[in-house]
């Protein structure tokens, strides 16, 4: 499942804006000078890649005809990922504003984008172990001692106030819980960055694989892994 998380921007003319800049563009066939069609939905749109067209007038009317837009990918300079831009009236008609999230689904020739929820934060694929400059920003800092309770499909990573001072309280109730106990790690040499450990025990116990996506939200302190889509957007898996 190739999964993306995004931000909706503003053009010079302070109008919502999608632009996409992704080493994954050219391998689902988005290369730089490739036609786009922008369709807008509700919350949300499709861009769908227009390799063959038996008639250009055709596809431009019936894209009109849909509320859509024409687009090509484009390359700042050689060696630089493509960019994709939309921006201006055909955005409005989705109903996303400046700083949404909004979830890509992709694949060869096709990007589904749909709203996210409140609360999600980010995509991860590599369960195990988290990292970057997002998990400080979300409040999970360096020494920073959680809880993590696996569950179906999920886990639940709680903050624990004032750990330090708590360590046997925390270790004996993790242990008649059958939690796990994690601290949040600094990344050496890379300012502003944290790093969260996720034992191979607790994703087992999720039923959580090493390459499974999960999708993170935060709220309240507690940072929640889950492996389902479901009742995230659009997705249905």
């Amino acid at each position: 499942m190739n999964i993306d998380l995004r931000n909706i921007s503003l053009n010079d003319k302070k109008r919502p804006q999608f632009k996409l800049v992704a080493d994954w563009l050219p391998a689902i066939g988005f290369l730089p000078d490739s036609l786009v069609q922008f369709l807008p939905e509700p919350h949300g749109f499709t861009l769908t890649l227009c390799n063959t067209i038996p008639c250009y007038s055709e596809l431009a009317r019936s894209t009109r005809q849909q509320g859509g837009v024409l687009r090509h990918v484009i390359t700042a300079r050689p060696f630089v990922s493509p960019i994709l831009n939309v921006s201006g009236t055909v955005m409005e008609q989705t109903g996303l504003q400046h700083d949404d999230k909004v979830l890509l689904r992709y694949e060869y020739g096709l990007i589904r984008a749909n709203k996210a929820p409140d609360g999600l934060i980010k995509v991860v694929a590599t369960p195990s172990r988290m990292t970057g400059k997002w998990l400080a920003g979300a409040g999970f800092v360096p020494g920073s001692v959680l809880l993590a309770t696996p569950g179906k499909g999920l886990i639940t990573c709680e903050l624990q106030p004032n750990a330090l001072a708590r360590v046997p309280e925390l270790v004996k109730h993790a242990r008649a819980n059958r939690l796990y106990l994690l601290q949040v790690a600094n990344i050496m040499g890379d300012f502003g960055s944290a790093s969260l450990d996720i034992p191979d025990a607790c994703l087992a116990r999720a039923g959580i694989l090493p390459d499974d996506t999960l999708f993170v939200t935060l709220a309240d302190g507690r940072l929640q892994l889950q492996k389902s889509a479901v009742g995230i957007g659009f997705l249905s898996i």
